[in-house]
């Protein structure tokens, strides 16, 4: 996969702005934000799209200079979180135990993680090349109370970026 178009950083970069200024979700102080990474996606993918995003955010502002990060490796029979500061995923040995799987996953396992683990990200950012995951109302309600403001998932398809947030294409 190549650079990320200009344009694509820029809505990111938007939507990221939009996430943070729902009300009551950040009111200053650390940043605390997850990055969830599916293991149906190539290690090269997320090596070069992920830094990427860091660095566009690091560019951003003030308060992403110091950020508790929160990186999920989401595979098939477990969920692994890491907790590291940001910049260390933008080395290329912080994503040398990726292991890929090809099967399909089960969003909601991995709400029900989110809602339990990382309940104080104010930003969950889902890397992933699977369908986007608001295919049913039950899937909406289930992202209730917080998961549905804070979530962006970004779909990696044949060297194209998709972003999806509160269940619509942006």
């Amino acid at each position: 996969m190549e650079e990320l178009s200009i344009l694509t950083i820029k809505k990111f970069k938007d939507t990221i702005e939009r996430i943070l200024h729902v009300p009551g979700n950040y009111r200053g102080g650390i940043l605390e934000m997850a990055v969830v990474a599916d293991s149906r996606l190539q290690v090269e993918e997320i090596q070069n799209i992920l830094p990427q995003l860091l660095k566009a955010l690091k560019q951003k502002g003030q308060i992403f200079q110091n950020v508790r990060f929160n990186y999920i490796f989401w595979k098939n029979q477990s969920i692994e979180t890491t907790v590291c500061p940001m910049m260390q995923a933008m080395l290329e040995s912080f994503y040398q135990p990726y292991e890929k799987e090809a099967d399909e996953k089960d969003f909601d396992r991995l709400t029900d993680h989110l809602k339990l683990f990382q309940a104080r990200a104010k930003i969950v950012l889902v890397l992933t090349n699977g369908k986007p995951v608001w295919q049913e109302e039950e899937q909406l309600k289930h992202m209730q109370p917080f998961l549905d403001k804070k979530l962006l998932v970004m779909q990696i398809k044949e060297n194209a970026v998709t972003m999806y947030y509160r269940g619509r294409e942006i």
